[in-house]
């Protein structure tokens, strides 16, 4: 049994059951970033690449089930999109991807105070470089999930 911000396995399988979902383990808690030799903790976003936050980790435990209730694969940060813009070379990487039946999935989430507009033209733009990818975003606003960058 391990704890993951107050929920534990008993508690997961327990809900599974209760709402038919496909058992599936619990995301790992966000690991503190390494403090850097001037005194931070990194990136100014303090996001650390290939752990997920908060928000990122919530997405996992309560709307992505509901989304997709029975996946093969859910990996977070799995790989970068690249892509030409203007000459310049631009990288997308979604939070969540998830294969289903062959089908892949990607997950952007974002919390109530960030909408960078920078992180939404990089996703529109892989949205249409990558047809073959399902993309969805998603915000954690007032309490619930909303849809956005439709």
């Amino acid at each position: 049994m391990t704890p993951w911000n107050g929920f534990d396995e008993d508690w997961l399988k327990e809900y599974q059951a209760k709402h038919g979902l496909k058992p599936r383990a619990l995301p790992q808690p966000a690991a503190p970033a390494p403090k850097s030799p001037r005194g931070g903790r990194g990136k100014a976003t303090g996001h650390s690449a290939g752990v997920p936050n908060k928000t990122e980790n919530k997405f996992a435990m309560e709307q992505l089930p509901l989304i997709q209730p029975s996946l093969d694969e859910l990996k977070f940060e799995p790989f970068t999109l690249r892509f030409e813009l203007d000459g310049v070379t631009k990288r997308y990487t979604p939070d969540w991807v998830t294969w289903l039946n062959g089908q892949i999935s990607c997950y952007e989430t974002k919390g109530s105070q960030r909408d960078s507009r920078d992180s939404q033209l990089l996703y529109r733009l892989a949205k249409v470089n990558f047809p073959m990818f399902h993309f969805e975003a998603w915000r954690y606003k007032d309490r619930r999930w909303v849809q956005i960058w439709t």
